[in-house]
């Protein structure tokens, strides 16, 4: 799935892979197994990821929650990132920079 929004949110759900970019704008992805995501004004949401997520935001909070072993590279200019997992088992490779924003 490919979307573009300049302003507008984006959703989407149960995809085998997403590459979304919106300028000002809420993504937003429900059980997907790749996501690339960018998005200038807005935050990210990743939910019951299984694969590898690559995301951006100039001016955003991104938060991702993995139900598999996957691979995160979060990066935000200004705004938090959050990062969850389903289990003690389940391993996630964190890449992930703010420059203003907490990580937690």
């Amino acid at each position: 799935l490919t979307a573009v929004s300049v302003s507008g949110s984006i959703r989407a759900a149960q995809v085998n892979a997403a590459d979304l970019r919106t300028t000002s704008g809420l993504i937003s992805v429900h059980a997907a197994a790749t996501v690339r995501a960018e998005t200038l004004s807005g935050d990210v949401n990743v939910s019951n990821l299984i694969g590898n997520a690559s995301i951006r935001t100039v001016s955003g909070d991104i938060t991702t929650h993995s139900v598999a072993n996957t691979r995160v590279q979060a990066r935000t200019v200004s705004g938090d990132i959050t990062t969850e997992r389903s289990g003690p088992d389940i391993k996630v490779d964190l890449q992930i920079s703010t420059v203003s924003g907490s990580i937690r």
